[in-house]
């Protein structure tokens, strides 16, 4: 028989990552139920009065766990670029995914409310090399959400998500769209069926090993008043989408990454206990479990993201938290590492021990160069502010990640088109109003005093950006562009800040450069981080 909506499914809405409006009474309807209650990093809300649909970041929290020290920042800095916003008149507008393809063709999909209307569409973004601009997104039956957009090409991407149909009992439907160069475009996908019924389907992850092979995964939700959820799969095969798998377990999945066509990794979190991570591998033909650690047993572990730079080198972020002593918890970061055989924990960085931490994103252009992002929290009603971690292939660390200007601010997605280039998203919001938000990975500086002098002049090297705890290699170049020669001038390990000193001498001249100047260059290891600067030769 046809598939059709159960009778009794409840209302359910997916959004993206946000921030609820303060003082908001809100209904929670969380992917996963646990007994004694559910955190979540990501939870759906209404509020009521206005019925507005909107989503929240929430973070309830833990103890500090024993693991080892890290460095207390380091890896770069990040700064805010203008980005633009749905002219909405009461806005709740949020960012959740970023990919780029270059350095100038980079996406940013998310959710665009009008809490006023309890309207909403899509919002899709793209960077051109020097400014974000808004590019339409098709029409979608009532509130349109994208959480997560991924690209094989500048002609070939894709972004899912899910729209709600208030007509049709306002379950989520999921939602793909792809765009071929010149406009995207809605592409049939399906919902999960349960006993021939169709149920809520969302998709909140998508990868692609070639164009013929993408993978999406998201939450189920049926079941009158019980809240049952689960996970469900979806499979593009080059032509249509199809379910691979759709079930209400109360497991949840939340991001999808692939290697090739026949190695990909999804993550989330199991019903048990007070919720367990869960991590399943597809070998080309079946998706199975892959034995996962976690924080505690009582304690509810969550991963949010997951990223493979090789088959032998993944990573999956999120936080934990557990069982309460006070009146209040505390969230810490997770991050956990795949180095071929087996998933362990490796120690990530928190704040002070009164504030909650949560790692909601995860990319990698090498072994040696991964950042996360997310959000920090406060025990009390303190500003949400953001946070970024950085991974120099021995120990993450605290980076410097910058606010919006209003009161809250979180980080939902992080994306690199290389190891310089790299771009966070997430929403920054005040009351009951949200803006876009978009931050830049500042690009590693060196300055040399003086600038000028003949050779043999006494040289003061500083530099900031660079990988901490890695060596930095200080050169002076002479020459034509096509027969540079280079002279080491002086090398110094970057601190945990990712900044550098280091001092040296003006080498004999050997041939003028343009214009009579000269380039004194910085580089990290493999020259993964370069910075220059001239020095004018007298």
């Amino acid at each position: 028989m046809s598939a059709a909506p159960l009778p009794w499914l409840p209302s359910v809405w997916s959004g993206a990552a946000g921030s609820r409006p303060k003082g908001s009474l809100i209904i929670t309807r969380s992917r996963q139920v646990h007994p004694g209650g559910h955190r979540g990093a990501r939870r759906f809300v209404r509020v009521l009065g206005a019925a507005a649909l909107v989503v929240s970041l929430v973070s309830l929290a833990v103890a500090t766990p024993a693991s080892a020290q890290v460095p207390a920042t380091g890896g770069g800095s990040w700064s805010v670029v203008p980005s633009p916003n749905p002219s909405n008149a009461d806005p709740f507008n949020i960012l959740s995914s970023v990919t780029c393809v270059s350095d100038a063709d980079c996406w940013a999909v998310g959710s665009g409310f009008d809490i006023s209307t309890d309207s909403g569409d899509p919002v899709i973004e793209q960077w051109n090399g020097s400014t974000w601009s808004t590019v339409p997104s098709p029409a979608t039956s009532g509130v349109g959400s994208l959480r997560s957009v991924t690209c094989l090409s500048g002609t070939d991407c894709w972004a899912v998500g899910e729209t709600i149909d208030p007509g049709a009992g306002e379950y989520a439907s999921t939602l793909t769209e792809q765009w071929d160069g010149s406009e995207w475009s809605v592409v049939p996908s399906p919902n999960g069926t349960i006993d021939g019924y169709l149920i809520g389907t969302a998709l909140d992850s998508v990868a692609c090993a070639s164009l013929s092979d993408c993978w999406a995964v998201g939450y189920t939700n049926s079941a009158p008043g019980e809240e049952l959820y689960g996970s469900v799969i979806e499979q593009w095969n080059g032509s249509a989408w199809s379910v691979e798998h759709a079930d209400i377990s109360g497991e949840s999945l939340n991001s999808v990454a692939c290697v090739n066509d026949s190695d990909c990794w999804t993550v989330g979190t199991t019903d048990a206990g007070d919720g367990q991570t869960l991590i399943e591998q597809w070998n080309g033909s079946t998706w199975s479990t892959v034995t996962s650690p976690n924080a505690g047993p009582a304690q509810s572990n969550t991963l949010q993201s997951v990223e493979c730079s090789m088959a032998s080198d993944c990573w999956a972020v999120g936080d934990y938290v557990a069982p309460a002593t006070k009146k209040t918890q505390i969230d810490h970061s997770l991050a956990e590492h795949w180095d071929g055989s087996a998933w362990s924990i490796v120690a990530s960085p928190s704040l002070k021990a009164e504030q909650s931490n949560g790692l909601y994103s995860v990319t990698c252009t090498s072994s040696t160069n991964c950042w996360a992002v997310g959000t920090i929290f406060s025990s009390s009603r303190s500003p949400e502010q953001t946070l970024a971690e950085y991974w120099n292939g021995s120990v993450w660390a605290l980076a410097s990640s910058a606010d919006g200007s209003a009161t809250d601010s979180n980080l939902a997605a992080v994306g690199c088109a290389d190891a310089l280039d790299c771009w966070s998203v997430g929403s920054t919001s005040s009351g009951g109003d949200a803006a876009t938000l978009i931050e830049q990975l500042d690009p590693p500086t060196v300055v040399v005093s003086p600038g000028a002098g003949p050779p043999g002049t006494a040289l003061s090297v500083h530099g900031s950006g660079f990988t901490f705890g890695k060596r930095v290699k200080v050169t002076y170049l002479t020459g034509s562009p096509s027969g540079k020669q280079s002279t080491n001038v002086c090398s110094a390990t970057a601190s945990d800040t990712g900044t550098f000193s280091c001092g040296g001498t003006v080498p004999a001249a050997r041939k003028a450069g343009p214009n009579g100047h000269h380039t004194i260059e910085a580089a990290g290891p493999r020259s993964l981080v370069v910075a220059s600067t001239t020095f004018t030769l007298s």
